[in-house]
């Protein structure tokens, strides 16, 4: 009891300390929080507004950001462009709310029923309105100080230069901290924007795509059709963006015709989901080129492609070639402050945030260099913005071993049906785990109760769902689906991967007959079932505790023989169960494999196999194409495959 009652006094004395020192914070060093910042909108000639923080971008990092700030007291300026997507509004999200997420979604949702352009337009709009309604500028001025600029730069280590719209005179304003959420802008090379100039050809992003879709028929020539003539649209990349836009832009107008080209379709995801992407984009009528680049558009207005394909002229090219920090952080004049960046971000101690040229200064969102350019999503620019500043207001203790960017989020393509991933990829299972080191289950929704159901309604042929395991634990590391719901199912296993949670956890639980989760629970209880450790777990309290005991003792055994064997042991290992399965999958090119060992007969390594590029080639070709083995039972055939397939794209991760 003594001690117990010792505890309860340490737990309470640090509760008090922790709400002492954010008190103290929220009303500022000098007592007089709220005053200062009444002081700060009286801005004087003779002496600089001076802010706890500057948050510079108002997307979804920078409004989570302000409002974290504006709950903890500190006095704050919040500075945005004035119009960045060219919509002849001022409105503060970013690109998410004004560019790409809300109006792409609110377009695919109209165009699934088949209506005109016209009332897309007006259901777009009104999305567009009430998601900025919540978002208003007159909303967030009651707790901060927002400013729509033309420009901004940092004329000194704790001092930027604004020039605020309708100003006469720039602007100076000092702040103690900083935080720079400017995110990313759309890719267009220099060289294509010289040559579609010379052909006249209308060059295209995600942001003036959809605003020439928004856009009255006068002032977006491109759209207006008449009926009798067929406009042509090529779209350049094969990334989520150009499948959604894609999908969208040819349901509203049937008659349109739609061209893709690029190397490959969502390159960094499983080969499952690459197969499911490109099934979809087929059935929607677009005609795809893959495995070729837009090397050049001629002056005549045709299109030269990579591997020597010429396309007939276009009526526009849509560019989907990813997004960059780099324009947004040029204009900030960073070298003023003393802050490191890259063509990746602002360079941040990954765990706070925090600049590592200059400490007063932390990066969030698309800006950051600490965010994974797989993960650079709306949610975690929200998420990095608010540890931004709670890592900025809290003292480093308080803050050290907690992660700022979450290394679980979930990457939808939200295409009709949806196409989702989350956590490790099969690829990276392999590289971790090894071929026998985790367990995969495929299951197909064709022949579900549901899909019967709705077989009328939607194609269930592409659907499915696959979910990643470790072997020994149990515990869960990652998913993929394809399905109407793919989204949500992906933020569920978001939810298990994060916590650490087995599939005899999600077993467990009880799913909704029969919803579009019923598949996932499916599989948690066949993986769950497929050991007897596992089979002990469902027999009781006892059998639970066999079970778990079990697990545990492999978990051990597995730690010292990698301990003992070693790591090069474990990777020849791996190596040769990758040979193993690939001349048992395609005794063919074993031959040929054969002959480029080396001359001690060492198995060739993974790099030696990306370096194969032929082989690789000929090997993610017949995958592609649909040609691996016909029976997902016999995991490790799948892993060679698609882990090659990966080696020979990333070879430099290998």
């Amino acid at each position: 009891m003594r001690l117990l009652s010792g505890s309860l006094q340490i737990v309470a004395k640090s509760s008090l300390f922790l709400t002492a020192y954010i008190v103290w914070s929220s009303i500022g060093h000098d007592g007089i929080g709220s005053v200062k910042a009444l002081a700060i909108n009286t801005q004087s000639t003779s002496s600089l507004p001076c802010y706890d923080w500057i948050i510079v971008g108002a997307g979804a990092s920078g409004l989570f950001a302000s409002g974290a700030a504006s709950l903890l007291g500190k006095s704050t300026c919040l500075i945005d462009q004035a119009d960045p997507t060219n919509s002849g509004l001022l409105a503060v999200g970013g690109d998410c709310s004004n560019a790409a997420c809300v109006p792409s979604k609110a377009l695919r949702s109209i165009a699934r029923q088949g209506v005109s352009d016209h009332k897309a337009r007006q259901y777009a709009d009104a999305a567009i309105n009430a998601v900025r309604a919540r978002e208003s500028p007159d909303r967030i001025r009651n707790k901060t100080d927002l400013y729509f600029v033309q420009s901004c730069r940092f004329v000194s280590t704790h001092e930027m230069e604004i020039q605020a719209i309708n100003a006469s005179e720039p602007l100076r304003l000092r702040a103690r901290r900083f935080l720079i959420a400017t995110g990313a802008s759309p890719i267009v090379p220099e060289t294509f924007q010289a040559q579609a100039k010379a052909a006249g050809l209308p060059l295209y992003t995600y942001r003036s795509i959809l605003q020439s879709v928004l856009a009255t028929e006068s002032s977006a020539p491109f759209w207006k059709m008449d009926g009798s003539t067929k406009k042509r649209l090529l779209i350049v990349g094969g990334g989520a963006t150009a499948c959604e836009l894609g999908q969208t832009l040819v349901r509203l107008r049937p008659q349109r015709d739609i061209c893709l080209v690029a190397p490959s379709v969502l390159p960094s995801e499983d080969v499952k989901l690459q197969q499911a992407a490109m099934n979809i984009l087929a059935k929607a009528g677009i005609h795809c080129h893959w495995s070729a680049r837009l090397a050049r558009i001629l002056p005549d207005g045709r299109v030269e492609l990579s591997d020597g394909a010429l396309l007939s002229p276009f009526d526009g090219a849509l560019l989907c070639l990813g997004r960059s920090p780099v324009d947004s952080l040029e204009s900030l004049h960073l070298d003023s402050a003393g802050i490191a960046w890259t063509n990746v971000g602002v360079t941040v101690h990954e765990q706070s945030l925090r600049s590592v040229s200059a400490p007063h200064v932390f990066a969030s969102g698309d800006c950051a260099d600490a965010v994974p350019l797989r993960s650079r999503t709306a949610a975690q620019a929200a998420w990095t913005g608010f540890y931004a500043i709670r890592n900025g207001a809290l003292p480093r203790v308080l803050t050290f071993g907690s992660a700022s960017v979450h290394p679980t989020v979930p990457r939808v393509v939200y295409t009709d049906p949806e196409l989702a991933c989350v956590g490790k990829t099969v690829s990276e299972c392999v590289l971790k785990y090894g071929l026998n080191g985790f367990d995969v289950a495929y299951c197909t929704e064709e022949g579900s109760d549901r899909a019967d159901m709705e077989r009328v309604e939607r194609d269930t042929s592409v659907c499915f769902v696959e979910l990643r395991a470790e072997k020994r634990s149990g515990i869960i590391l990652g998913c993929t689906a394809c399905g109407p719901a793919a989204a949500e199912l992906a933020n569920v296993i978001g939810v298990a991967i994060t916590n650490k949670l087995t599939t005899s956890d999600v077993a467990r639980s009880i799913f909704s007959y029969p919803s579009h989760g019923y598949l996932l629970h499916r599989l948690a209880l066949s993986m769950a079932l497929s050991d007897t450790n596992g089979i002990l777990e469902v027999c009781g309290p006892i059998g639970g505790f066999l079970g778990r005991t079990g697990r545990s003792v492999s978990c051990l055994r597995d730690f010292f023989q990698r301990g003992v064997l070693g790591r090069k042991r474990q990777l020849r290992k791996r190596q040769w169960e990758a040979e193993g399965a690939l001349r048992t999958l395609y005794p063919s090119i074993s031959k040929e494999r054969e002959s480029n060992q080396t001359e001690n007969k060492e198995l060739l390594s993974y790099n030696h196999v990306a370096a194969n590029i032929t082989l690789c080639s000929e090997i993610e070709n017949l995958v592609s194409h649909g040609h691996s083995t016909p029976s997902f039972g016999v995991i490790s055939k799948n892993h060679a495959i698609e882990f090659l397939a990966w080696a020979e794209r990333n070879p430099s991760n290998v």
